[in-house]
């Protein structure tokens, strides 16, 4: 039997009189291609007996039962890893699915294969009844607040590049989890009609986590540290060690403290990339990906061919954690390490504000150019 293309977990603590109604929207989708893992968390109530009952009645049903691990993160990584989808959906016992959510969000990963979150739209239920906005893809508003849902499907693959959801932040292990997805540099894309029933009943995880708010965000910096500034940083690192004032420094719940910091801290550079701050770059900011050069050097070869070094054009490379070494030999591969070679400057995070972007992948915050392209960027320098 082949596998299912997506694997769909749901890990249960008590919830057992929801249970029912959360399976039973897995199983009415009319996308059919999926396996429903169901872990039971060390349930004291009758959950554990419920979705063994309903796992007899479908054999798309694999019930996982363990000791109670105290928090959502540590039963979701172990169904992931016994998942054998190339998606994955996570959902909580007391929410639901529309029926298109499924086919919706999977048409989104099919179609792009640089997309790794497709994510649905909130419409609440029980003690309220909100439709949220289906917000654009952002790495800057990621890094802002989550946007996302926790049922947001992601690819298996990217949930192994980011490290898994990881156990220190506790309510917040969603957002961790996105941040580290678009550290790699992969992105997201609304599934429109997808939609992801959320229960409002006043309990869960995430309300228990609002009272440690501060101490969440700062962890969250900690873990995905290349996508925040150094003065986040900082704040983050002194919140986590109880020091006054840090702790003094408030922020919206969900929402790290902004600070004004330059937005440009370069690790290496190419050309005459000489000042400092804003002016680092020329008037125009090219976002390029460094994971995406080194696995398609042809994209770099045909932006060198393309711009000079008398273009007013500056390619910004986001290297993340990857060592620099690999890239400086591609650049010197292409040709592009001399003096009448185009403007590069390598960041470690994702900056902000850039003008383009050299990618095949979408980027919903400034127009997207590859090799075919790439002569209109001059017509953009000119305009800026």
């Amino acid at each position: 039997m082949s596998d299912p293309a997506v694997s769909v977990v749901i890990t249960c603590f008590n919830y057992g009189r929801y249970l029912p109604e959360s399976i039973g929207s897995v199983l009415a989708q009319s996308f059919e291609d999926f396996e429903l893992l169901v872990v039971d968390d060390g349930s004291t109530d009758d959950s554990l007996a419920i979705a063994q009952q309903l796992a007899a009645d479908d054999p798309r049903v694999t019930v996982i039962a363990q000791e109670n691990a105290g928090q959502p993160a540590i039963p979701r990584n172990l169904a992931v890893q016994r998942a054998r989808g190339e998606y994955i959906v996570c959902l909580d016992a007391d929410d639901r699915l529309d029926p298109e959510m499924l086919a919706r969000c999977a048409a989104v990963l099919d179609a792009d294969a640089d997309v790794a979150l497709a994510y649905p739209r909130t419409v609440e239920f029980g003690d309220s009844h909100e439709l949220h906005p289906h917000l654009n893809w952002s790495v800057e508003r990621l890094v802002r607040c989550n946007f996302l849902p926790c049922c947001t499907m992601y690819r298996r693959a990217a949930w192994v590049a980011a490290g898994g959801y990881n156990t220190n932040v506790r309510g917040y292990e969603d957002w961790d989890l996105w941040l580290g997805i678009a550290a790699t540099g992969a992105g997201g894309r609304p599934a429109l009609g997808a939609l992801w029933h959320y229960r409002k009943h006043g309990a869960g995880v995430y309300s228990e986590s609002t009272g440690r708010d501060q101490q969440l965000k700062a962890q969250v910096i900690v873990n995905r540290p290349q996508l925040f500034s150094d003065t986040q940083l900082a704040w983050a690192g002194g919140v986590l060690a109880g020091d006054s004032a840090a702790l003094a420094i408030t922020a919206p719940l969900g929402h790290p403290p902004v600070f004004n910091d330059p937005p440009w801290m370069p690790i290496l550079t190419v050309g005459d990339t000489r000042r400092i701050g804003a002016e680092e770059v020329r008037r125009v900011a090219v976002l390029a990906y460094s994971a995406e050069l080194l696995a398609d050097p042809a994209l770099l070869s045909a932006y060198g061919s393309t711009v000079s070094a008398t273009d007013d054009i500056t390619l910004v490379i986001a290297t993340g954690d990857g060592d620099v070494a690999p890239l400086l030999e591609a650049v010197a591969a292409a040709g592009l390490d001399g003096d009448d070679s185009p403007d590069m400057i390598a960041l470690p995070a994702v900056p902000r504000g850039v003008d383009a972007v050299l990618s095949r992948r979408e980027h919903a915050a400034a127009p997207r150019f590859d090799e075919t392209t790439l002569r209109s960027l001059r017509a953009l320098a000119a305009a800026a």
